[in-house]
This record gives C-alpha cells, structure tokens and sequence, in this order.
C-alpha cells in the first residue's frame, strides 16, 4: 500500500505544533482500552451533534479556508440563474428524512470507540493516534456479515460530529437507527474517523491525503478485524476482494477526502458518497485539472464506469454550490468513468448529483444526502 505522505513528516510535525492537530501520542498501541469517560466525551460532543436545532449560531458552519462568502453567494447566484439546463439542476431532489426518523427508533445500535495508528509517527518512532466512533446496528453479531460506512466529517467538526457518542447520540444515529429498524437498509456497521482542521489550505489539503492513507493502512484493517464483515481478512487481497460491500462518505472536507479516496483507492470501495465539495477544496482550485488527475488514478487503478458509483448532494444555499456543479460536468468529461444518472437511478449511470433546494453548508443539512444514498447502496434485503 502506499505511503505518500510519509515525506512530509517535518511538515506535519510543524503544524501539529502551531494548530494542536495531532490527536495524541500514547506509549502503548493497544486498542482494547479505547473508551473514554462519559464526561469527557459528552464535553466533545455537544458542540458538534444535533438533530433538530436550526439556529447557526448553535452548529458548525464549515469553512472552507480562503472563503469569502460575499464572492461566493454571488458566484452561486450566477450558476444557479444561468444554468436552468446544466447538469443535475433539472432533477428534483430524492426523499427527504420523514419526520418521525428524528425520534428515537426502540433499537438502538451502539457506539464503542478505537484508537487507531497514524500514518505518520514522531520523529524518534513513536506511533501517532486518532480515534473512531464504530457504529454497530442493533442486534449485531459475530454471527452474520456486515457492510460497512466510512463516514467522514467536515473540517471543524470531529469523530463525533455525525454519530456522537456512547452518553449522547447524534443526529445521524438516530437516523441510521430508524432507517434500519424500518427495513430501509440492512444492518451497516459505520466508521466515522477524527482529524482536527488545519487553518492553512496547503497543510490542510497534507493532512487530506494523510487522512485517507491512514483509514486504508491502519484504520480499515483494524475495524474489519475487530468487527465481522465481508473481508475474509486484512490482507490487501481479501479487502479488496470485499469491496463490493464497502462503502466511503462524507461532508464538506470529509467530501474532499472522499474525491481522493476515489483516486487513489478505488480497489477498496464500490461506493462513494461525497457531499457539498469538490476534490479540492480551495475556491481558487483548478478543477479540470484535479479532475484529470482524479481519472489518471482510478484508471491506473484498472477501473471503468462499470466498477464504481458516486451519490454527490448539495444544497442550493451551499457556498459550495458553484464548486460542485464544475465539478460534476467536468467528471463527466470523462465518459468512461462517469455517466450521469440523471432520473433513471444507477441502472443508467454511475453519477447521481441531486441538489436540494435551500438546504446550506451545515453537517445536519446533508442527512437526506447520505440517507437517499445508503438506501441505494445498501437496501433491505
């Protein structure tokens, strides 16, 4: 497997220093004891969960660095005025969540918590950690097999944005719990990793690729040794051998990280699900040309149209709405790799981009996004 980012180790290290990103270093690697205090983890969570506030002074509004929101709602503006044609704005948004989904189901899955290594490791060789919030569906056992969600949160939130954690659960817990206990998807055990935000955009894009190294390399073989799913086991084989039941999401830079994924590692994941950005999230980016490097890597890879789909939602209050719709047309461009779904659902294409009217950039925002997405990915049986 690929170790990129190992290079930039004296990088990483800085701006661990100056952003307090690293998220702890231990001298032990055991993982059994992975659970922290119910006081501690609900500090953490409790600013970033949540399912029916709606005040932005009580969410995280992600930012993107370098934005600057005059421009952009004006950019916006321009796109959705001019492009009643382009692609993905004709098509009227899926289902959003009913109502009772934000209560409580009565089955509740679990939330247990890993610490995993780090791609990078401290200049004298001591590993580096994160920790994920593992969710388990209600009812799980070693007994059965199970698909998995690697659910990644934007920049500014943390392991704990989406699922929350054993003492409060968040919003998308309660969603999957519904969801599952309704016969809308099977079982899924989902994997939500942590990675704190770097203020520059350079480092910040470091840590990206850092990130996803680290899921593949560490984070990955640990959960589905752990856990039962479709891997017979962690070698490079049997992972990729299940990748028909592996799936990868995510919201804002959590949607960037997503992209990279999709380039660099599609032999591990089927499905993508990358929400409200682009593969590279600086407002200045080059977006053809991230996008020719994104289909360099996945036919290097040895993959088509016929290996792969992507659900990509955005709303149109999103600041990243103009972003996202160049991304898609310029995925399309490549029409051995992307095919628009557009009405007819996957039996047509690999590319479903819905955009929702008046939702914005807000992590809430994007649960009808991944829940239309996960009934297509992985319906009831």
């Amino acid at each position: 497997m690929k170790k990129r980012f190992q290079r930039l180790l004296c990088v990483m290290l800085g701006m661990a220093l100056i952003t307090g990103s690293i998220a702890g270093c231990g001298d032990s690697a055991d993982t059994s004891d992975t659970t922290k205090s119910n006081e501690s983890a609900s500090e953490a969570v409790s600013d970033s969960v949540g399912v029916t506030t709606t005040s932005a002074d009580d969410d995280i509004l992600y930012d993107i660095p370098g934005y600057d929101e005059s421009e952009s709602e004006e950019n916006m503006g321009e796109v959705n005025a001019s492009n009643e044609d382009a692609v993905g704005m004709e098509a009227l948004p899926d289902d959003y969540i009913p109502d009772d989904m934000t209560n409580s189901a009565t089955e509740q899955g679990t939330l247990v918590e890993l610490d995993y290594e780090r791609e990078l490791t401290t200049i004298s060789g001591d590993p580096l950690y994160s920790t994920a919030v593992v969710y388990l569906p209600y009812g799980y056992t070693e007994d059965k097999k199970y698909d998995v969600l690697y659910l990644m949160h934007g920049m500014g939130g943390s392991q704990y944005t989406f699922l929350g954690n054993e003492s409060l659960a968040g919003g998308m817990k309660v969603v999957l719990d519904s969801m599952i206990q309704n016969g809308d998807i099977k079982p899924v055990i989902v994997v939500a990793p942590g990675l704190e935000e770097s203020a520059d955009v350079d480092l910040a894009n470091i840590v990206i690729g850092e990130l996803i190294d680290s899921i593949v390399n560490h984070l990955m073989p640990l959960v589905e040794s752990t856990y039962s799913t479709y891997a017979n086991s962690t070698s490079e084989e049997d992972l990729i051998a299940s990748r028909d039941h592996r799936c990868f999401g995510g919201f804002s830079m959590g949607g960037c990280a997503t992209w990279q994924m999709l380039r660099y590692y599609p032999e591990y994941f089927k499905y993508f699900i990358p929400n409200s950005m682009i593969a590279d999230f600086r407002l200045d980016a080059d977006v053809d040309g991230t996008t020719e490097k994104l289909a360099e890597g996945i036919r290097e890879k040895g993959y088509s149209s016929d290996d792969f789909l992507v659900y990509c939602g955005v709303g149109t209050e999103d600041y990243t709405n103009f972003m996202v719709e160049k991304q898609i047309a310029a995925c399309l461009e490549y029409d051995d790799l992307f095919t628009d779904t557009g009405d007819f659902g996957f039996e047509k294409g690999n590319l479903m981009y819905r955009v929702w009217p008046d939702r914005v950039h807000r992590f809430y925002e994007s649960f009808p996004y991944f829940y239309n997405a996960l009934k297509l990915f992985f319906p009831a049986e």
